[in-house]
């Protein structure tokens, strides 16, 4: 009988039972095991206690064990030794644990086996190690769950499980229980799925690998703004940043324009600003400034008749380094019209610029306009060679409109007692145009 043994494994061993699985350097597959030998009148065991039996089974009332091994334990002053089962020389296979139930019976020296065997926990027959120091939860036939539990929580901290069938799910939670993360196989398709919570209930950051056609999204939501990245998308819907998120560093190589449109400019024989444009600058670079449109002019035959205009830094200023001029010398009084375009280059620096379209009419005009007059302003950052202020645009001749929407050409009698539709010959509607700065 094992209570006439002097070296006897209490009952105690059972509960004290099992501390967890190993993986050695080596590779073989342990479990560390502690427990307590005391004599038949509870005095505990101390020192070397040989020809301890481990043996695991398939079953709790199996003949032979599928493991065995035989070993000298040393148990301290209260009799409580620890022992490593599944050693170099005696590794447990992946043969003993597979998933199905195992239990573990001990004997000490010449003692009978001690009843009831100890059913092994989960956690070491679910766990199985391949080559190197993998290890492995679950089996072909089963799968496997890990979860981890922080001391003082009731559920669990994170898991490590299948999702679904399309493979494994890794699960962050807090102390509370609420999400922190999520790492998961596509659903639908190939790739992954990762995302952070900024809130018990709200995503602040997602990674989606496949989110259409194997393209990928990146998300960072906030509670009233976000940034988007979306490489499913074509153009500006494939980066969405909040409006101000962007400042004048980060747009520095970005180029910006700025348009005015005006149906009629009234031109006097004073120099006056018809247009203003502003454009405002995130960084120094160079502004390109254009104005078109067409003139039209009643001239008087007298005087110096012309109409001209300009883009200016300048209110109510002629600079003739950006310059359109119409001159009617030597034709009849009548109505004319040509068109014009202007190009001014201006280098700037950070902020606001004001640019002016200017005009005005010469002697011998009795009145004139600007007309269908774009204004425009564009900004580079960058100039890839010599940069060089824009002179006039090349004169154009005085011509007949042939445009529907033209006003008609008149001759006005100069004595003032007639008034005729005039009728050209070629050579007055293509005679040449003169600059008279």
């Amino acid at each position: 009988m094992r209570q006439e043994l002097k070296k006897i494994l209490c009952i105690s061993i059972m509960i004290i039972g099992l501390a967890g699985l190993t993986v050695l350097a080596a590779a073989p597959h342990s479990i560390v095991y502690q427990g307590r030998l005391a004599d038949v009148d509870g005095t505990p065991v101390t020192g070397d206690v040989a020809n301890v039996a481990f043996h695991i089974y398939d079953a709790d009332d199996a003949v032979d064990p599928i493991w065995a091994d035989t070993m000298t334990v040393t148990c301290d002053d209260n009799g409580v030794f620890t022992a490593t089962i599944g050693s170099d020389l005696k590794p447990l296979d992946l043969g003993v644990f597979n998933g199905d139930p195992r239990f573990l019976g001990i004997t000490v020296d010449t003692d009978d086996e001690m009843l009831p065997r100890q059913l092994l926990a989960s956690a070491p027959y679910a766990i199985s190690t391949q080559g190197g120091n993998s290890i492995e939860v679950g089996s072909f036939t089963q799968s496997g769950n890990l979860r981890l539990r922080l001391e003082g929580i009731e559920s669990a901290v994170a898991t490590l499980s299948p999702y679904s069938t399309h493979g494994g799910s890794l699960n962050l939670w807090d102390e509370a229980g609420n999400y922190t993360m999520a790492l998961q196989p596509d659903g639908t398709g190939e790739g992954g799925f990762f995302a952070v919570y900024r809130s018990t209930s709200a995503q602040g950051f997602t990674v989606n690998g496949n989110y259409s056609a194997n393209e990928p999204r990146v998300d960072i939501t906030g509670s009233t703004r976000g940034a988007y990245f979306r490489m499913d998308q074509t153009g500006d819907n494939s980066v969405i940043l909040p409006t101000d998120a962007v400042n004048s560093a980060e747009i520095i190589n970005e180029p910006g324009i700025v348009h005015r449109y005006k149906n009629t400019i009234t031109t006097t024989s004073s120099v006056l600003a018809g247009d203003t444009l502003v454009i405002t600058v995130p960084a120094s670079g160079y502004v390109i400034l254009q104005a078109s449109g067409y003139f039209d002019a009643l001239s008087n035959a007298g005087g110096s008749p012309y109409i001209r205009a300009s883009i200016s830094e300048t209110a109510a200023s002629i600079n003739f380094d950006n310059f359109a001029y119409f001159n009617l010398p030597s034709l009849p009084a009548g109505s004319y019209y040509d068109d014009f375009s202007i190009n001014g280059a201006f280098s700037v620096t950070a902020g606001a610029h004001t640019y002016y379209l200017n005009s005005s009419l010469g002697v011998g005009v009795t009145s004139g306009h600007m007309n269908r007059v774009h204004f425009m302003a564009t900004y580079y950052p960058t100039s890839y060679g010599t940069f060089t202020a824009t002179k006039a645009a090349p004169m154009g001749a005085a011509q007949e409109p042939d445009g529907s929407d033209l006003p008609a050409r008149e001759l006005q009698d100069v004595s003032g007692t007639a008034e005729a539709t005039l009728t050209t010959s070629e050579d007055e509607v293509n005679a040449p145009v003169q600059n008279n700065r």
